[in-house]
């Protein structure tokens, strides 16, 4: 009987001593968790990030207004009057603007490529009406010029009447440089009537200012458009486009020289 007696208090104390390890663990956990709510809790909230409207600031380099360069009005076979306007600077709209005057009607619009020598926002454009026995209609040529650091594009195109519509007469636009030049009229040779573009070729080892290789490309009107007819390179190398022409027999004069302000091209 006193066995079972000390067998009883035995199990009971174990009993008590696991009810209070649980307890024990219990109230451990439990400040824990306060502990690091609390932590959490007192972490202090990110602050608040408020957006404004940006105001745009002012462009100090605005793009230059476009405007009327040239106008002028012309009488042309079957359509009659046209007035004829040149825009500067370039940009998406056309650069020449050819219009009926009679009907309000657009005739033609011709757009020249972006500058590939820079100077967008200070281009020139001007044109020129020349008249030869060769053509049944009055011929205008378009003239670009985009001045770069060193040099300029110029880049032309020439318009007339075919079949009672007015139409560019270039396949593709005539290119140059302030060294090269274009021209249009008889190009001798027993060739007939035509166009030339003329440029220096970059060669080795040579500076801007250095005599160059010349480019001269000839094309012959067929009696609706100016045909490509023959390119060839100077053998030698020249300080000038005017004298690798006068070397190889050719006497243009550039078209260029017609213009104001570009008579001194040359010089240039």
């Amino acid at each position: 009987m006193q066995e079972r007696q000390k067998f009883g208090i035995k199990v009971l104390l174990v009993l008590v001593s696991l009810v209070i390890g649980i307890a024990a663990r219990a109230l451990f956990w439990s400040k824990a968790s306060g502990h690091n709510q609390q932590e959490i809790l007192a972490t202090p909230p990110h602050p608040a990030v408020e957006f404004t409207s940006l105001q745009a600031l002012p462009n100090p380099s605005p793009a230059p207004v476009r405007q009327i360069s040239q106008e002028q009005i012309l009488n042309l076979p079957r359509i009659g009057r046209v007035r004829i306007r040149a825009f500067e600077p370039l940009d998406d709209s056309p650069d020449f603007e050819f219009t009926n005057l009679l009907t309000g009607k657009k005739q033609l619009e011709e757009y020249v490529s972006p500058s590939y020598c820079g100077g967008v926002h200070e281009n020139q454009s001007r044109f020129i009406i020349i008249r030869n026995r060769c053509l049944l209609s009055p011929l205008v040529i378009s003239i670009v010029m985009s001045p770069g650091r060193s040099d300029s594009g110029w880049e032309a195109t020439a318009a007339g009447v075919i079949n009672g519509e007015l139409q560019e007469l270039t396949y593709e636009h005539l290119r140059t440089s302030d060294e090269g030049g274009f021209f249009f009229g008889d190009l001798g040779h027993s060739i007939g009537y035509g166009a030339v573009q003329w440029d220096f070729v970059w060669g080795e080892d040579e500076a801007h200012v250095s005599p160059h290789r010349y480019e001269i490309t000839l094309y012959k009107w067929n009696g609706w458009r100016f045909e490509w007819y023959r390119v060839f390179r100077t053998r030698s190398k020249y300080f000038s486009g005017r004298a690798a022409l006068r070397a190889n027999g050719l006497h243009y004069v550039d078209i260029r020289k017609s213009f104001p302000g570009w008579s001194n091209i040359d010089t240039w």
